[in-house]
């Protein structure tokens, strides 16, 4: 097999890292290895962080990466096609250490594979970094992003849902409508893909992103629950965030702005970098060719249903409101704190009692 021309992939598909964070679930991310693993960008690695896990996901990942949990993959759904043929095994696996990364001050010894990192139909690679203990997605994030800063000369980072499975163009279509636009003279910092739902593959989860009600602090996503019926780039609506199922990140914009806040734990994350790229005047796009399925809230037990949200869930989800709000509409924080009032009588009304003295906390943590 020909050798591929670095100097022509540099200028037509530039290096990027596609950034996967896992935590106590092995399975959905294997599954989403799988799919990125058949990506047709012929210029990318993949670094998976681990964050904490206590459901022996190493042991799982490196089973995975030998081959000798080939036999357990088997989706019924139509998106069968985007994990069939599994990738050949082994994958190589490099296995680093948090801690360890940060008393060499994220340098790892051999950058042979970063520095011209993978022809994939050859050589597969992913840079797995184990965390010892969770300290929020951000935080994990961050994690993924200082190794990457120090290690590679990647121009993209991909952040991508371990609850996923992505179409084989997806990272292509991104990269191409974000050059196509910085051609154009505009400045995009974040650009999301069109998520669907894994179990429902032709209903919509969200266009991109979604838009943001600064006085009650709640999002909805732009074509939520619409049937999909091949929307276009041409049917493109302004948005106030990326959903961080699927989120493109430029280089410059981290050099720019900075790494994620770690200040939510949970959620607000992407709105968080997106108002702080707003103020320095990146702005916001999407690929609707760029499609990624989601599971949607496999790890943390979100749910559209409230009466099927997890505890955690719930609580930060209501939690960074305040949080966000605080930050950065403080002129809002009446009308904020009302609507959590209002969440609290529809929790009641739902029987889910529990929220009485969950609001009542965050209320107490965050504004007395």
């Amino acid at each position: 097999m020909k050798p591929y021309n670095f100097q022509n992939i540099n200028r037509h598909f530039p290096l990027t890292c596609v950034l996967i964070l896992n935590y106590n679930n092995w399975a959905d991310t294997i599954e989403c290895l799988e799919s990125v693993l058949k990506l047709d960008y012929p210029h990318y690695f993949v670094v998976l962080v681990d964050n904490g896990s206590i459901d022996n996901s190493a042991l799982f990942f490196n089973k995975w990466a030998t081959g000798e949990l080939d036999t357990w993959l088997h989706p019924q759904n139509s998106l069968k096609s985007l994990l069939f043929p599994l990738i050949e095994k082994p994958v190589t696996l490099i296995e680093l250490h948090h801690h360890e990364l940060q008393n060499k001050g994220w340098k790892i010894l051999n950058q042979k594979h970063l520095e011209h990192p993978l022809e994939y139909c050859d050589q597969k690679i992913i840079y797995f970094i184990r965390k010892e203990k969770n300290d929020g997605f951000a935080a994990g994030i961050n994690v993924g992003i200082q190794f990457v800063l120090n290690n590679s000369i990647a121009k993209y980072i991909w952040l991508l849902n371990n609850d996923t499975v992505v179409d084989p163009h997806a990272l292509k279509f991104l990269i191409k409508n974000h050059l196509c636009l910085k051609k154009q003279g505009k400045k995009i910092g974040l650009m999301g893909s069109k998520l669907l739902y894994y179990d429902r593959p032709d209903v919509i989860q969200a266009l991109g992103g979604g838009k943001y009600y600064k006085w009650l602090a709640i999002s909805k996503h732009i074509g939520e629950n619409t049937k999909d019926i091949g929307q276009s780039d041409h049917n493109f609506l302004p948005i106030d965030y990326i959903v961080g199922a699927s989120l493109l990140v430029p280089i410059e914009f981290i050099f720019d702005i900075g790494l994620m806040c770690e200040d939510y734990f949970l959620y607000y994350e992407e709105l968080d970098w997106a108002v702080r790229g707003r103020k320095k005047g990146w702005d916001l796009s999407y690929s609707l060719q760029s499609k990624v399925y989601h599971k949607e809230g496999r790890t943390i037990g979100s749910n559209l249903d409230p009466k099927k949200r997890s505890w955690q869930s719930e609580y930060y989800a209501l939690r960074n409101r305040l949080v966000f709000t605080k930050r950065f509409y403080p002129q809002f924080l009446p009308t904020v704190v009302l609507g959590l009032m209002l969440s609290l009588i529809n929790g009641l009304r739902r029987k889910q009692f529990y929220r009485i003295k969950l609001i009542f906390k965050i209320m107490k943590d965050l504004l007395f």
